[in-house]
């Protein structure tokens, strides 16, 4: 009922077509609580959360997916998740495979020009027609006017997209708890480009001594032949372009336009991607190509082997289309290159494995079946669009590979890549509104309802204005002369029409669950909860002069880390502390009952008893938790993995029996072996640490000098008053005596006004009496400021000069708390 119509009509609202009469709750909108049927509200079939972060909200989603699978034994396949748009879609998609949960989306959100391994799969074919042709192909595209920098740009271009794809990614065996699983690290083309650019400084070195006689000529005899080769390629091509000018009389020479010319150039890292081209061309395997150089030089190194091979694809990718014309077929090209790079048997084997890298392997199979889908309905379309009929159906008339690159790299759109994947037996299905018409699932997440999201009220199709223009068409009244068209009205039936199809959407959406929905959103400084939910849900959503929609808590123990394996480490040692440090503070307690010898002592003692069991379940719980973790392969659930616990182990360890039963009697001896150990930090140091602890090492050890500046030159100050209060005064020390007599004096008056003697007075006057005497030591150290010439250091120091004494006294108040155990114990607020 809530969806006007655009057209205008006499006919009452609940009367029209397809149009329900009012029921309760329905138009106009009131809160359940003021009907008859109050109980609607408490069915459990709607859930409504508003947390304060999207973080927030993308952990409590995938935690209640989790906890109804695990703990209500829900099949993934009974969920759904329905979002805005497909950023979010894809963002929710991205943190649930992250958290093991499988996923399927409904529809592809990407383009095929856009997925990695269609890019190198087509590089590779562009590489290989242009191999086939070989010297003649370099001479051609000379001869329509580009350049070797043009041409080796081109070439660097494919071998980049193909470097980048997982078609040349490096495969390792990572072996873990559940065997041998194939890892993929993606192949660095900066590393081969590195050695080639090594190969073109040599080259001029070599160049420079070789009309010298160098002694060492005959050991740089492969880099001698490939400067050599080099030379010949340029002034064959020369020649030929030469040639070609006295033929036609036309010369096209480019570089005015791309800065580039075809002058004779030394060896360089563009000469060196020509060469390999040229060599793969000519089939020429010996010492002198660029490859097997780049092999003797780093026979090892991973990057260079998959550089190599992906030339090797290429000559075999060409020697086959050179022998075989049929491959010129856009759907025998793609097949034939498809199988030169060996990747499918390893992604299916990949695709098995339960973690990012199998997500990721089959999303990339799913990719190849959508473009093996593609290219035979394309190939099918256009034979049938052909005369079969005639004889001119030859060679020329089938679709070439080249043509069928360039449509797909047209594409723009989501929809233009089919909207077909391989099906997920069990997954979480992803979708958008327009994906879950028809559809049906049992629980299902609409997760992110903010304003400006959902709705979106921005304007569609505007460019050329076919929506204004079909408007005017079909909703303007014809009149015998003009056209009557108010553009204003025109304006605001758009508005209307996009706002009736995202409450159209909304609608539609909160349909698709059979058992439960869970609807959230934000509330942050940058996000607001839709209109829609104070629109439609007004009895979870409120936001009025009196009250807002609370936040919601998670009220049960440890949610969010009962549903993964590291979780419940956290929780588990969380138990083990929480419950070490009530036993301790119950059985101090009934000790202090105990010794009390009053009537309620024997409760006390009851009570304390049942907590120590409890904390001794618990702690049992706990270490059961971890020992069963650590089986199953968990390796941090094991405690020689945690920090700080090797040290103990090793205190334990070397004790001796002897030491043990002479513990009480050395406990004196113990501490001050303690003590002796000083750690020197700064609190500068320590802020920096504890900001970024690699930049605040690698800026404390090679940072190197620096110039003074105000700053430093009060932290120095302060840092030196400080030293001087503990290591020569000792007034960190609860029994050094310090003289409180100017400061009792002072606070005499205010102690005699209030009416209430706090506790903390004694700590109060202790520590301004310190802070007292490290002022009179920093004035007696602190230079006169006019020394400083710099007018702005001066003004900065001028500003400093006034946060000395608050910096003096939270110094003198943690020397003072600090040896109070109860002010850094674990409970302490």
């Amino acid at each position: 009922l809530s969806l006007t119509s655009q057209y205008k009509t006499d006919v009452a609202l609940p009367n029209r077509p397809w149009k329900m009469p009012k029921f309760v709750g329905s138009l106009p909108i009131e809160p359940i609580e003021t009907l008859q049927n109050s109980h609607l509200n408490s069915d459990d079939t709607v859930f409504t959360a508003l947390y304060r972060s999207q973080r927030e909200e993308l952990d409590a989603v995938i935690w209640q997916m989790k906890q109804s699978h695990v703990n209500n034994k829900r099949k993934w396949s009974d969920m759904a998740l329905i979002a805005h748009d497909n950023s979010t879609v894809r963002l929710f998609g991205e943190q649930l495979r992250a958290s093991g949960v499988p996923v399927r989306y409904s529809s592809v959100t990407r383009p095929l020009k856009d997925e990695p391994f269609v890019q190198g799969l087509f590089a590779l074919i562009e590489l290989a027609q242009f191999a086939q042709h070989g010297f003649s192909g370099i001479v051609e595209q000379v001869k329509h006017g580009r350049s070797l920098q043009n041409l080796a740009s081109w070439v660097r271009l494919r071998v980049q997209n193909i470097m980048d794809s997982p078609l040349s990614a490096i495969t390792k065996s990572d072996s873990g708890f559940y065997g041998d699983l194939d890892v993929e690290i993606p192949a660095k083309l900066y590393s081969v480009d590195s050695l080639m650019r090594s190969l073109s400084s040599l080259s001029a070195v070599l160049i420079e001594q070789n009309g010298e006689k160098n002694k060492n000529f005959e050991s740089n005899a492969p880099l001698q032949n490939l400067v050599h080769n080099w030379d010949l390629l340029q002034n064959s091509l020369h020649d030929a372009q030469s040639k070609a000018y006295v033929e036609s009389q036309i010369l096209v020479d480019n570089s005015r336009i791309d800065g580039s010319s075809n002058d004779l150039m030394p060896l360089s890292l563009d000469a060196c991607y020509l060469l390999c081209v040229a060599d793969v061309a000519r089939s020429i395997d010996d010492d002198s190509t660029v490859l097997q150089i780049l092999q003797n030089m780093a026979p090892r190194n991973p990057h260079v082997a998959a550089f190599v091979k992906l030339w090797k694809n290429v000559q075999i990718l060409a020697s086959r289309m050179h022998n075989n014309p049929d491959l010129s077929n856009a759907q025998y090209a793609l097949g034939e290159a498809w199988n030169i790079c060996h990747v499918a048997e390893r992604w299916q084997r990949m695709s098995l494995q339960h973690n990012s890298e199998g997500y990721r392997a089959n999303d990339r199979l799913d990719a190849a079946m959508r473009l093996f889908d593609y290219v035979s309905s394309y190939v099918s379309s256009d034979i049938s669009s052909m005369n079969t009929f005639d004889d001119t159906f030859r060679q020329e008339n089938v679709v070439s590979i080249a043509d069928f690159i360039a449509q797909v790299r047209g594409m723009e759109i989501e929809a233009d890549s089919l909207a077909k994947v391989a099906p997920v037996p069990d997954a979480v299905t992803l979708t958008t509104p327009a994906g879950s018409v028809g559809k049906h699932w049992n629980l299902v997440w609409m997760p992110t309802l903010q304003q400006r999201v959902w709705p979106n009220l921005a304007s569609r199709s505007t460019m050329f204005g076919a929506e204004s223009l079909a408007n005017i068409i079909l909703h303007s009244k014809i009149s015998a002369s003009k056209l009557t068209v108010n553009a204003s009205l025109l304006s605001n039936n758009d508005k209307s029409a996009v706002f009736a199809s995202e409450q159209r959407s909304f609608l539609l959406a909160i349909t698709r669950a059979t058992e439960r929905l869970y609807i959230s959103a934000q509330y942050s400084d940058s996000a607001v909860p839709s209109d829609f939910l104070y629109y439609y849900l007004p009895e979870r959503y409120y936001n009025n002069e009196n009250s807002r929609t609370p936040f919601t808590e998670f009220t049960t123990p440890f949610a969010g880390l009962d549903m993964d394996a590291r979780g419940l480490v956290c929780a588990a040692r969380s138990q083990i502390l929480r419950a070490s440090s009530m036993k301790e503070e119950f059985g101090n307690s009934a000790c202090s009952a105990d010794n009390a010898g009053n009537a309620s002592s024997p409760d006390i003692a009851n009570s304390s008893n049942s907590e120590n069991s409890k904390s001794r379940n618990a702690i049992i719980d706990a270490a059961q938790t971890l020992q069963l973790l650590k089986e199953n392969g968990v390796f941090c659930a094991d405690p020689f993995e945690w920090d700080f616990m090797s040290d103990i182990d090793d205190y334990v360890d070397k004790k001796s029996s002897v030491e043990k039963d002479n513990e009480k009697n050395n406990e004196k001896a113990g501490s001050a072996k303690k003590a002796s150990s000083v750690v020197s930090l700064s609190p500068s140091a320590v802020d920096s640490l504890w900001a970024c602890p690699v930049c605040g090492l690698l800026n404390r050890q090679l940072l190197g000098p620096q110039p003074g500046s105000a700053a430093t030159y009060f932290g120095t100050l302060i840092h030196e008053t400080a030293r001087w209060a503990s290591e020569n005064q000792h007034y960190d020390m609860p029994e050094t005596e310090v003289d409180e007599t100017e400061t009792a004096n002072n606070s005499a008056e205010v102690a005699n006004n209030s009416a209430d003697y706090s506790p903390y007075s004694p700590l109060v006057r202790r520590s301004n009496a310190i802070a007292n005497l490290m002022e009179k030591y920093y004035l007696s150290i602190a230079p006169e400021l006019a020394d400083i010439r710099d007018s702005k250091e001066h003004y900065s120091a001028l500003a400093r000069e006034k946060n000395i004494k608050r910096a003096l006294h939270a110094i003198a108040q943690y020397f003072v708390t600090s040896y109070d155990q109860s002010t850094y114990a674990l409970n302490s607020k």
